[in-house]
């Protein structure tokens, strides 16, 4: 029996494809000498997969990166009294808010499609409900104090620090999020595939956070939320320039500062993705030899690289919106970037 998870995706939508104790067997020494590890060869179905799920995740980290970001410009701006910050806060939880829209429409309707479609692969959620409870409870968090800071800016006017007091709290539902939502997932499908029906719900969050690969994966994923939060935020500025005329010189300033913020971001994700490949790649790479995790993991790190490199020199340019070209440009590399991580993060869960 064959079954393959997507972890991103599972971290994204809460949507579950598969369970084995995958993980538990790719440590050194677990490894089954009989079995060998199910890494598909490249084929242009495969990397389509990869491409759509890239999209996907590219939406749903814009959504949870673009409050924490939203939140550090107006902190910033209250102790630097910087008016522009204020405003690029103002604009990014404005950013955040339409994509967490498509991320709640999202979660909704892919259960609505396994539940069709997979039954079988969702029923561990049916059979055991309370398990799924600090997941809801984070993501309900998270909206809850997100949509209360957007749209509370001119209302808390006279009252900014209890406005970034919301901020701050919206803010620490995006790693809760993702903290709980990957915790519960590594339990039920890595740690305690067999007897999770069973389980009570402190064993499951005990197993969860005590597995090696959690860490260094919400790690990853949260520096992804803030890489598409600022760099897809570059992008959103250049389609609110016209809309929202807050003068060239608050484009230029709130420009460099997500070119900055977002090249340091990445190259802060390409170590965490080290780190993962550390634990992961070399039992797998020793069983299956150079596969297309070994690809992936080196295109999306010079992907990585290149956009980093390219946001540096926007982020140094005199007027950095003129360099259009160059800001989609770095969006596209953030783009296969997420598409190269998200896949190899996935291979945790592949099963035998």
């Amino acid at each position: 029996m064959q079954a393959q998870v997507d972890l991103e995706t599972v971290l994204a939508l809460g949507v579950d494809l598969g369970h084995k104790s995958a993980v538990r067997a790719l440590r050194p020494g677990n490894m089954p000498k009989e079995q060998t590890v199910n890494i598909p060869q490249p084929t242009p179905e495969l990397l389509g997969v990869f491409l759509i799920l890239a999209l996907h995740l590219c939406a749903v980290y814009t959504g949870l990166g673009a409050f924490p970001l939203a939140w550090l410009s107006e902190t910033l701006s209250a102790t630097s009294k910087k008016v522009f910050l204020k405003k690029l806060g103002q604009q990014l939880s404005a950013l955040g808010i339409l994509f967490l829209a498509y991320t709640l429409v999202s979660v909704g309707g892919s259960f609505a499609v396994m539940q069709a479609t997979y039954p079988e692969l969702i029923r561990p959620w049916l059979d055991q409900p309370l398990l799924i409870v600090p997941m809801l409870t984070a993501l309900g968090w998270f909206v809850l104090f997100g949509l209360l800071y957007a749209f509370t800016w001119r209302a808390a006017k006279n009252q900014p620090g209890l406005h970034r007091a919301l901020g701050l709290l919206a803010t620490l539902g995006v790693p809760a999020v993702l903290g709980m939502s990957l915790c519960m997932k590594l339990a039920l499908y890595t740690e305690l595939p067999q007897i999770a029906p069973t389980m009570e719900l402190g064993p499951m969050l005990s197993a969860g956070l005590g597995h090696p690969l959690f860490a260094p994966l919400v790690l990853s994923s949260l520096l992804l939320a803030l890489c598409c939060g600022s760099g897809f935020g570059l992008v959103y500025l250049l389609t609110r320039r016209k809309r929202d005329d807050f003068g060239r010189d608050y484009y230029t300033f709130a420009a460099r500062f997500a070119a900055n913020i977002a090249a340091l971001c990445t190259v802060s994700a390409l170590a965490s993705q080290a780190w993962i490949a550390a634990l992961m790649l070399p039992t797998l790479l020793a069983e299956a030899g150079p596969s297309l995790l070994g690809w992936l993991t080196a295109g999306g790190a010079g992907c990585a690289l290149a956009a980093s490199i390219t946001w540096a020199m926007i982020a140094r340019s005199e007027n950095p919106l003129r360099h259009k070209p160059a800001i989609l440009l770095a969006a596209l590399l953030l783009f296969l970037t997420v598409a190269g991580f998200s896949a190899v993060n996935a291979s945790v869960f592949i099963s035998f």
